[in-house]
Order: structure tokens, then sequence, then C-alpha cells
């Protein structure tokens, strides 16, 4: 009895969480009612309060849900160093990519968890993005591409900051979506140019100036 009690729980808990991305996909906004997302789910308004006590729990969750999405290729074998670089930069244009492919949808998502949330959901979604950017920065780290005297939490710190920061740009419109991907590919190269060896840095100078906008 314990394990379809469960089963109910987490499949009520999914088709609450989907039924919330069904609505802001068609909406393309966060504006609808725990009413209207409970009847969108085919469950009563105190069932959906039940497993979420705020409509940004549920948004919250929506948003680590879509994440998941976000995917990059494999690294190649025996990369040369622009290689390297270009790898590192698809962890750039990989959620961009997601993002453009419904703008109005993230927009949405992302400026709601920005303008609304609880302190215990950004450490959750910060450490989500940490170890995003920690896999990125780690598969550079063994081609020896960094300075040594550098520390890889620090690099990806930058990263992960100059990542958000242009993402809050495009989200509260102060960045046009064709802008996005380029300011993204530019505050990446410029925190690689500060931390990176010699050989890397022109390929690096070359993606900031065809960045410019």
């Amino acid at each position: 009895m314990t394990g379809l009690r469960e089963k109910k729980k987490s499949n009520n808990r999914r088709k609450i969480v989907k039924s919330a991305k069904s609505l802001v996909r068609s909406m393309g906004s966060t504006e609808f009612t725990m009413k209207e997302l409970a009847a969108k789910a085919g469950l009563s308004t105190f069932t959906v309060h039940q497993y979420f006590r705020t409509k940004s729990s549920i948004i919250f969750n929506v948003l680590m849900d879509v994440l998941d999405d976000i995917k990059t290729g494999p690294l190649p074998v025996n990369p040369s160093a622009d290689e390297v670089i270009d790898y590192f930069m698809e962890f750039g244009d990989s959620p961009v990519d997601l993002y453009l492919e419904n703008e109005e949808f993230y927009r949405a998502i992302l400026g709601h968890f920005m303008s609304d949330h609880e302190q215990a959901q950004r450490l959750e979604y910060q450490e989500k993005a940490r170890s995003y950017w920690k896999f990125a920065v780690s598969s550079l780290k063994k081609f020896n591409v960094f300075s040594p005297d550098l520390n890889e939490m620090d690099i990806i710190r930058a990263v992960q900051i100059s990542f958000t920061g242009v993402m809050e740009m495009w989200v509260h419109y102060e960045l046009s979506s064709s802008q996005l991907r380029s300011q993204i590919r530019s505050v990446l190269a410029l925190n690689l140019i500060a931390c990176t060896t010699e050989e890397c840095r022109e390929k690096l100078y070359n993606i900031v100036r065809e960045s410019r906008y």
C-alpha cells in the first residue's frame, strides 16, 4: 500500500508540473491561477496545494525540469586548443538554443523565478548551475589550457556569474534574442582570456570580436 501511495503522489506531482508547463506555453506567461492549474491537471485545488505550497514552488520545479533538457556534445578525441575552446563555447550555446526555441515560455519561467523565489530554491538553482559550469571548466582543465596559478572554483564562479548576468538582461528585455547568443559567447570568451594560456587567446579574441553588436 505504501508503494502505491508513493507512486500516486509522484504521478500527481508530475501531472501538476506538466500542466504548469502547458499553461505557460499556451499563455506565454506565468499568470495562471491555482484553480486554472488544478483544472488543467484534473485535480482539486486542495490537492494541488497539498503538493505545492505556492505557485512559485511549482514554477521552480518547472525550471529545474527544463534545465535537464540542456545538452552538449562529446569532447573531440585529442582536441587542438581551438577545438577545446569551441567545446567550452557549446556550454553557452546549448542553453541559448533551448531558450530561443520558445522565447516566451523561457522568459516567463526565468523571469518569474528571478523576481519571486525562496532562498532555498535560489541555492538549489545555483548549485545545479554550478555543477553544469564545473563540468565545462573541468573538461578544459585536463588539457592544461588554464594558468596553473588559478583556482578552478574561481573560474567556475566567474563564468557562472557572467552567464547569469547576461540571461537576466535578456529576461528583462535589455538584450534582444538576436543579441543573446553573441553576448553569452563574448562574456565566456572574456572570462577565459583572463585565465587561459597564450595558445588559446587568439581564438578567444576572435570570438569577442565576432560577438560585437
